[in-house]
């Protein structure tokens, strides 16, 4: 293994006078001498110098213990210290030094150095722009027949309402559809009234925006914006509350196109969707207005009532990610913009949290992309008859896929930084999309396991429809006692097996690198009065 350090490095005299040595030297000794760099560069950054920041540079892109657990520690350290070096050295020529650096190990490490830098990178301050107050309204509900929104939409008798899962949709003249959501089984109907503000507030803000974005219109009817609707003439696909609650609103005839149901003729207006949609997601996030979901990501979907994380799939922890070909069937992300708004939250944390939303929208656009593919011929699914993976990889258009790729990040990219992206992208693009063609297009994660703790949170009647749902015959479901034993089940496709570490570490890895990306990039346009982070030779 090479040397991670060309020089022995002595630290300043009032410090603790150890030395950074060679990877011969002891774990702890080297650990707490960088701890003491980074102390240096948060007190005293005035005495940092040229050598210190290349030292510290080196022992992340070495990556001696970027496979060990204890790696992560050490090199949280190191790229700690840089990231300090980056907003707090004098020397103007020190911080690009740092930056320079920063980019180098995203470049070029994997593992445990990759994400401590991707995550020193994450916790670089930016400023959000408070978008103002959400209007409030009665939260009352109105009792409506479908008679009078016939009569008040003037609508006509040929246009018959279809059902969207839980949503009724009918059009109107002058191209737009009313679409009445009702609230799920279960759920407090005035979680509804969220969607209705987040509409009120983004209409209000919609001119500052470039990109096109039809916010629906919210309807308000004698004060209301709730209703409970006396009667449904159609049924719902949604398992819908009982109380039939339900807002409405006015939209584009398009709000129910989703990009990857298109054709791979159309590939040119699913990349403008996508590409808009990442310019959408980043502009917001940037102005404090995140989404929550652009897709429905899930480590384990069957354990959300007994683990810590609801079975929410937290991508910085590199888990297997649960069906992710249905997580991406409806995405939030249409042709007419960003959908589902009761999934929009006014954020308030600090800058980690921020990066991993961020990941959240760069994972979930990458996965849709994949999905574009896939939906070419969407019956080929799971096993063949033999039990085999069915293989879809003749689905996919390798030189599509990267430049999708590719737009996705200079999109996202330029919405949050606020300029184009000037840097040489620091990923495998050829790689990436090699590795996201053999995973996502061979279904070779199939199995779910419900074990015997998630069936005794069910009721006798829940377990049957869960059985149910998932293909299992009424003689098999009879077979089966609740509680009795673990069920596999085969729901996937997954990406890694149950419960284990997910099978393509290469989605892990560019979520990491882009995320941090972005926020370096607006924290150093920020503090540098605007300058670009320009193309570096990454040294």
């Amino acid at each position: 293994m090479s040397n991670p350090i060309e020089t022995t490095l002595s630290l300043p005299e009032s410090r603790s006078g150890l030395d950074i040595r060679d990877p011969s030297a002891d774990f702890l000794t080297l650990f707490y001498a960088v701890a003491d760099l980074r102390r240096l560069a948060e007190e005293q950054p005035d005495r940092i110098t040229a050598d210190i920041i290349r030292t510290i540079g080196g022992l992340l892109t070495d990556g001696q213990y970027s496979d060990e657990r204890r790696g992560l520690f050490l090199y949280r350290e190191a790229s700690e210290t840089l990231a300090m070096c980056l907003q707090r050295c004098p020397d103007d020529g020190f911080t690009r030094l740092a930056l320079d650096h920063l980019l180098l190990s995203l470049k070029s490490t994997s593992g445990f150095a990759h994400r401590a830098t991707a995550e020193a990178m994450g916790r670089l301050p930016v400023k959000t722009k408070p978008p103002g107050s959400i209007p409030k309204f009665d939260c009352r509900p109105l009792k409506l027949s479908w008679r009078r929104v016939r009569q008040h939409f003037s609508i006509r008798p040929w246009d018959m309402p279809r059902a969207f899962g839980r949503s009724l949709v009918v059009p109107l003249p002058e191209a737009r559809l009313l679409v009445l959501k009702f609230a799920r089984k279960g759920e407090s109907p005035s979680r509804l009234l969220r969607e209705i503000h987040w509409m009120h507030l983004l209409r209000g803000i919609e001119t500052e925006r470039k990109d096109q974005f039809d916010v629906p219109e919210p309807i308000v009817m004698d004060g209301h914006s709730l209703f409970r609707m006396i009667e449904v003439p159609i049924r719902l696909d949604g398992d819908v509350h009982p109380g039939r609650y339900a807002v409405g609103f006015l939209s584009s005839p398009d709000y129910f196109c989703y990009p990857n149901t298109l054709r791979l003729s159309e590939a040119g207006l699913f990349q403008e969707i996508i590409s808009r949609n990442a310019r959408l997601l980043a502009d917001l996030t940037g102005a404090g207005i995140v989404h929550t979901a652009p897709i429905p990501l899930f480590h384990n979907r069957v354990q959300t009532h007994r683990r810590r994380d609801e079975g929410i799939y937290e991508w910085f922890r590199g888990g297997r990610l649960d069906r992710w070909l249905a997580s991406c069937a409806y995405p939030n992300l249409g042709a007419s913009g960003i959908r589902d708004f009761e999934h929009f939250v006014h954020y308030k944390g600090g800058p980690l949290g921020l990066y991993r939303y961020i990941g959240s929208h760069i994972l979930s656009l990458l996965l849709v992309a994949g999905s574009f593919f896939r939906h070419q011929d969407g019956d080929r699914v799971g096993l063949d008859d033999h039990g085999n993976p069915v293989d879809a990889r003749d689905l996919f258009d390798r030189d599509l896929l990267k430049l999708t790729i590719k737009h996705i990040i200079t999109g996202y990219y330029e919405g949050f930084v606020g300029r184009p992206m000037t840097l040489e992208l620091p990923l495998d693009m050829d790689s990436l999309a090699d590795r996201m063609i053999d995973e996502m297009g061979v279904d070779r994660h199939m199995e779910e396991i419900l074990r015997v703790a998630d069936q005794m949170h069910m009721s006798d009647a829940d377990f049957d429809t869960f059985l149910e749902v998932r293909g299992f015959t009424r003689d098999h479901r009879r077979e089966l006692v609740r509680g009795e034993q673990d069920i596999t089940l085969l729901t996937g496709p997954h990406l890694g097996n149950f419960n284990d570490t997910i099978s393509l570490p290469e989605l892990t890895l560019a979520t990491e690198t882009i995320s941090a990306l972005c926020m370096a990039g607006r924290c150093w346009t920020e503090n540098r009065e605007g300058e670009v982070m320009k193309k570096t030779s990454y040294l």
